[in-house]
């Protein structure tokens, strides 16, 4: 459910922001952008920079800060598709930012990092955590592409887009992002899947 569009007024901005939240969200504006420095940064991509934001009431939350290339003309519409999506594997997008200039992507935070990182470090990974963050990430891609309307293709499945809890549990993150910006591959997309939304492969 999407609880309305709020209007937000920030002490470091006269910009005025637009806020989306799809579930009852109890902070500010201030809140999320006394995050956004260097020293609060958790991760770097194609899309954007990802920070670790504490709220007032203890809350962690994700904030991805969307590069400032063009977005398609519907992103707010088919934000608020995204922001509808709620299954075990899938991280939850709960709000949205946005003003002129800046676009903020709000998700619950994932405390253990991605499987890149991962398998990349030290630790030694049986085999049943490894059947365990497999199965978990086939299962958020089949709700996505099976049970969705309209249907939802990742269209970025990589090791650094599959994050992990406390307890291996494996969370798709940066589904449908793809779609929202004009990235270099968009004369590939989806007018091959009527009313999918994403990309597959030729």
């Amino acid at each position: 459910m999407t609880h309305g569009y709020k209007v937000e007024k920030s002490s470091e901005s006269e910009d005025p922001w637009t806020f989306i939240p799809f579930q009852l969200l109890n902070f500010t504006i201030d809140n999320i952008l006394e995050y956004l420095k260097d020293e609060h940064e958790i991760g770097r991509g194609g899309f954007g920079v990802v920070y670790k934001a504490e709220m007032p009431n203890g809350e962690l939350i994700a904030v991805k800060k969307l590069n400032p290339e063009p977005a398609v003309d519907s992103f707010t519409t088919e934000v608020q598709i995204l922001g509808h999506i709620r299954h075990r594997n899938i991280v939850k997008l709960i709000g949205y930012y946005s003003n002129r200039s800046v676009k903020l992507l709000l998700y619950n935070y994932i405390p253990n990092g991605n499987l890149q990182q991962l398998l990349r470090g030290s630790e030694n990974l049986d085999w049943e955590t490894r059947h365990k963050i497999a199965v978990g990430s086939a299962h958020g891609l089949a709700y996505l592409h099976h049970d969705c309307v309209p249907t939802i293709l990742h269209r970025d499945v990589k090791c650094s887009n599959i994050l992990l809890d406390s307890e291996y549990e494996a969370y798709l993150a940066d589904f449908g992002l793809a779609k929202l910006m004009n990235t270099p591959n968009d004369h590939l997309t989806i007018s091959r899947v009527t009313g999918a939304f994403g990309y597959i492969s030729p």
